[in-house]
């Protein structure tokens, strides 16, 4: 995704090859993932429900709701926990790239 918030653009320099899969085309990216349109449109969606939930946390929140908060929050906890991960991961990437080329 190259503009912003717009999820609705491929990355078109991400693109290697574009094997057929069935009816779909199937376009294999740098990072050597399989890009099938049915699972981008599904994860598109998914990301669009979460900002929506976002969106409605943002507004609960600002109506002083914090029982209806808590309430929605504790139900999505593997969310939080996922995001946790991420975080988690992106740190340890960064971590090693700094210490790939150190010397002990």
């Amino acid at each position: 995704v190259k503009s912003g918030n717009n999820i609705n653009e491929v990355d078109k320099e991400d693109e290697v090859s574009s094997p057929i899969s069935g009816d779909n085309v199937v376009k294999i990216g740098k990072n050597e993932e399989v890009f099938d349109p049915e699972i981008c449109q599904s994860c598109k969606q998914k990301v669009e429900a979460i900002r929506h939930i976002a969106d409605y946390l943002k507004q609960e929140l600002a109506a002083n709701n914090f029982n209806h908060i808590i309430y929605i929050t504790n139900n999505i906890n593997r969310l939080f926990t996922i995001l946790n991960d991420i975080k988690t991961t992106q740190n340890k990437r960064r971590c090693n790239l700094i210490w790939q080329g150190s010397t002990p």
